[in-house]
């Protein structure tokens, strides 16, 4: 390794506010700016943050997990440690895809970094660009498990080799799971159908793409020649990012291995609490998603489908929905939700009186509670009833759907 691969300089907003070391043994160092810890307000980094002594020197045994749950994961994680060499840990990975990183931060490969020319644009040098190159021509960022890009839509979509500039994110076909791009876009519909607040989504042909390696395009179209597009809520209507935090961030849970985002000490009522402390007026539409998940069959909204966002750069809410999908559609998931609700994993067994119990555990009147979870129920089954001959769902894809609907407990 070089020196100036041991240094990664952390910008926000398009403003440098720490520079993080690599230390012996693979551990990490953060100092933060002087200028950022001057600022009145400062802008929030992430939660974790703000209980910490940023005056002094912050150390971990290896990358802190705030940067650690930016990072892609399995397949994406595997082309780009092919690209960088078998040695190439959290660090080096952050190093290579730190351009277009979910939320407001963006980290460079050198600490010479210039001033940004306007607010959310930063420039940076030649041996920056150079460091920063793309793997097979494309920049995979984006943390998660599913083959994912930024990109840019007009009249066709445009994968960005930069990885910068992108305003949507595109979910490819994965043989795994079998037109798993038509699936999602038509539970964001239903979901946006049920009164859930999430972002524009659509799909493509294959053939609309523009940029997509034709080795990459063989190997995904054996999951569907669709691919699924969402627009990046973490970006404004100019282009300018706008941050945000998923759960394991505000948690402050490593990413490995990754079924920590599954783990049950993380429960819905545990995030309820965090979000009460964070933004207590978004309690009732956290509320509502769980209903959602239950009665779509969404076995996958683990810590880090759940994020706040920073609209102001300083206060948190509760970010639109994103990552619905009926898992119970394919054989390999079994019809448990992702975290436990009071203990109970099984969506079969939610019931109306399990969020009297979570009311209470949350501080919140299970009278109450109770009438959203019945008043979203019926909502999230008439959408379902009304709209969904008009979404992207495959006949078995809806069948199994309209099973799983007719074993739930909610709004029956």
């Amino acid at each position: 390794m070089t020196a100036q691969s041991e240094r990664l300089v952390v910008l926000l907003h398009g403003e440098r506010v720490a520079v993080m070391e690599r230390l012996p043994g693979g551990g990490s160092a953060l100092a933060f700016e002087d200028s950022y810890l001057a600022g009145v307000p400062r802008p929030t980094l992430g939660q974790w943050f703000l209980d910490q002594d940023l005056e002094s020197r912050l150390r971990h045994p290896r990358l802190f997990p705030f940067f650690q749950n930016l990072l892609p994961e399995g397949w994406l994680r595997e082309v780009i440690v092919r690209h960088l060499g078998p040695d190439a840990d959290d660090f080096a990975v952050l190093r290579q895809v730190g351009l277009d990183l979910p939320g407001s931060v963006s980290i460079l490969a050198s600490d010479d970094v210039m001033l940004p020319k306007r607010r959310g644009e930063t420039t940076f040098s030649e041996s920056e660009s150079r460091a920063n190159v793309a793997v097979g021509g494309i920049r995979w960022s984006l943390a998660g498990m599913q083959p994912k890009l930024s990109v840019s839509r007009g009249e066709r979509v445009t994968v960005h080799a930069e990885g910068r500039g992108g305003d949507w994110i595109m979910k490819l076909p994965t043989p795994a799971y079998p037109h798993l791009p038509e699936l999602e876009c038509a539970v964001m519909a239903w979901a946006r159908a049920s009164g859930i607040l999430v972002p524009e989504t659509d799909t493509i042909e294959l053939e609309e793409i523009d940029a997509l390696p034709e080795d990459l395009r063989t190997r995904i179209l054996e999951g569907g020649t669709k691919a699924f597009l969402c627009a990046r809520y973490d970006r404004g209507a100019g282009g300018e990012s706008v941050h945000q935090e998923d759960f394991a961030q505000v948690r402050n849970v490593p990413s490995v291995p990754s079924e920590r985002k599954y783990d049950r000490a993380h429960g819905y009522a545990a995030l309820a609490r965090d979000l009460d402390a964070i933004a207590p007026e978004d309690v009732e539409a956290f509320i509502s998603r769980i209903v959602f998940d239950v009665l779509a069959g969404n076995g996958d909204a683990h810590l880090k489908n759940w994020s706040i966002l920073y609209a102001d750069r300083i206060n948190a809410r509760l970010s639109p929905s994103y990552d619905l999908v009926s898992t119970i559609v394919y054989p390999s998931f079994a019809a448990d939700l992702a975290l436990p609700l009071e203990g109970e994993r099984d969506m079969h067994a939610i019931t109306h009186s399990l969020f009297r119990a979570f009311a209470k555990k949350i501080r919140r009147d299970p009278d109450q509670v109770e009438q959203l979870v019945r008043g979203t129920a019926i909502r999230v089954r008439r959408a379902f009833d009304e709209r969904a001959g008009d979404w992207s769902l495959l006949p078995k894809q809806r069948a199994k759907i309209e099973d799983h609907l007719r074993s739930m407990h909610l709004g029956a």
